[in-house]
């Protein structure tokens, strides 16, 4: 009668682990001998309890959402999901997410993720038996228990980490912090091309880097997600991870609308720097500190990422209608430019930036690649920026009129 009136709620709480509920609890005070048998030859027998569900809003199953659960692998115990407002509640079992193969529980989205992307969710809370039990997200090649996967997660008493599978049925690596227990924590993979680097925080703003790793996997059917496994594979067990504010997005820049100007303004050319990086060859533009001109503007290998390889692109005005940018070098705060009478490498440079209505210091961004890399054009004499694939440093990078051909197309990443 109290629990369904909602009267009289004990007071007086005190808990074992080795002995059932409500061990000694009691309405005003101690209450001896009153647990319920487990194991152990002794407590009552003839204890019960009332389980009332809550007539406040309560965990629904999955339905549609965008998402889908699969058992990666066949666990002894298959999973669930629950879900509240933006809350998940993921139960799995499942040996693990290590070694040669994987076995969990997946709660798949269903976006159709392309090129480079950014998952991110609060991991608020994880139960389990084991210290590896474990919850996180992660980006996975296929569904197959031996697939390619890059995984950032949690775990209930070693911290956080990052395990990776480079090639299909390989040995999985690990790189792990302080072997911590377990405290609600954000997670988060960038992915930029084949790099992926998983991050972590306390509230969501600050991250900290966890592991940055080179993985190939093809971006367009890759499966992303969350992904939560006990541990243990015999034990009739489960682990069970709460995730909040999941949340994948795409990382470059969405289509244009020519109808309107050739390159609008997006919040990302304002609100980051970014990594030029060229589609044909793989090379990643730099601009070299103490130097001007064209002799030190060129492209290296596309994992190098200090400041000379790292620009901010800032709106200009180029004619009335005409919407282009500056792109400056954050290490040697130099516009790149492309001299009017010069073609190839030549005409090719970084410089101060200039100004003026239109000039060499100022480009249009035209969409390619359907929508997921661009042409960048000089506003002043329409030469097209390109790097050749078998150009090293300053002699791959030039510009050229037209032809549209894969040297001259860009992805403009944000960076990390």
């Amino acid at each position: 009668e109290d629990a369904i009136n909602d009267k009289h709620p004990w007071t007086h709480y005190t808990f074992r682990g080795d002995r059932g509920f409500p061990y000694e609890s009691g309405p005003s005070g101690q209450v001896r001998d009153q647990w319920r048998r487990f194991s152990h030859g002794w407590g009552r027998s003839d204890v019960a309890f009332y389980v009332m569900k809550s007539h406040l809003e309560s965990a629904t199953r999955l339905s549609g959402d965008g998402l889908v659960q699969l058992d990666i692998n066949n666990p002894k115990v298959p999973g669930g999901v629950m879900k509240k407002g933006n809350t998940y509640y993921i139960t799995a079992g499942g040996y693990g997410i290590h070694g040669n193969s994987d076995q969990f529980t997946f709660l798949k989205d269903l976006s159709h993720i392309e090129a480079d992307m950014t998952i991110k969710v609060h991991v608020s809370s994880l139960k389990g038996r084991e210290s590896w039990s474990k919850a996180g997200i992660m980006v996975r090649d296929s569904a197959d228990p031996g697939a390619i996967n890059v995984y950032c997660a949690v775990s209930f008493s070693n911290g956080a980490f990052t395990t990776w599978r480079s090639a299909t049925g390989s040995y999985s690596s690990v790189k792990t912090q302080t072997a911590i227990s377990f405290v609600p924590t954000w997670l988060m993979i960038n992915k930029v091309m084949n790099t992926y680097t998983c991050h972590k925080s306390a509230d969501g703003v600050t991250w900290h880097k966890i592991h940055e790793i080179q993985v190939n996997m093809d971006s367009d059917t890759a499966h992303i997600g969350m992904a939560v496994t006990s541990h243990n594979g015999w034990l009739l067990s489960s682990a069970e991870g709460v995730f909040e504010n999941y949340e994948a997005q795409t990382s470059f820049y969405p289509s244009i609308s020519p109808t309107v100007s050739r390159s609008p303004t997006y919040k990302y050319y304002l609100d980051g720097v970014m990594h030029l990086t060229n589609v044909y060859s793989d090379r990643r533009m730099y601009a070299s500190a103490g130097y001007s001109g064209e002799s030190r503007v060129g492209a290296g290998p596309g994992h190098y990422s200090d400041n000379t390889y790292t620009w901010l692109i800032e709106p200009a005005t180029c004619g009335i209608d005409q919407d282009c940018y500056t792109i400056q070098n954050i290490q040697s705060r130099r516009c790149l430019y492309a001299e009017t009478d010069k073609d190839w490498q030549a005409g090719v440079g970084a410089n101060l930036c200039n100004s003026g209505t239109t000039d060499i210091s100022k480009w249009y961004l035209e969409e390619a690649c359907n929508g997921s890399c661009w042409f960048i054009i000089n506003a002043a004499n329409d030469r097209r920026l390109y790097a050749q694939k078998d150009g090293w440093w300053e002699s791959g990078v030039g510009a050229v009129i037209g032809n549209h051909c894969n040297d001259q197309k860009w992805h403009i990443q944000v960076k990390s």
